[in-house]
C-alpha cells in the first residue's frame, strides 16, 4: 500500500526554510539539494496552528491524530506510565 512519511519541525518559522532551500554555493548549487527535491516532491503547509497547551507532544499528536488534546489525552510533554501511576 502508500506510504507516507509525516516530519514535524518544532517552531521552525517557514521564511527561514524557504530561505535555506534556496540557498546555493559559489557554483550556483544548492546546498541542501536533498531537501530541496524533498519538498519539491511533496506536500506541505505552513499555515498550522497550535493548540493549548503549547507544547511540543500535545501539538504534534493533534497534528498526527486530527484530535484536540482533550480527545488524545496528551496534555503534557510528559508521559504518564497507568501501570506505576507516575510521570
Amino acid at each position: 500500500g502508500p506510504y507516507f512519511l509525516l516530519v514535524f519541525v518544532d517552531g521552525l518559522n517557514p521564511e527561514v526554510f524557504r530561505r535555506a532551500l534556496d540557498r546555493t554555493d559559489a557554483l550556483g548549487r544548492p546546498l541542501l539539494p536533498g531537501l530541496r527535491r524533498l519538498v519539491e516532491r511533496s506536500a506541505w503547509f505552513e499555515h498550522a496552528f497550535g493548540v493549548f497547551p503549547a507544547s511540543t507532544i500535545p501539538n504534534t499528536t493533534s497534528i498526527y491524530t486530527g484530535a484536540l488534546p482533550e480527545r488524545t489525552g496528551v496534555t503534557a510533554n510528559v508521559e504518564f506510565e497507568r501501570a506505576t501511576r507516575r510521570y
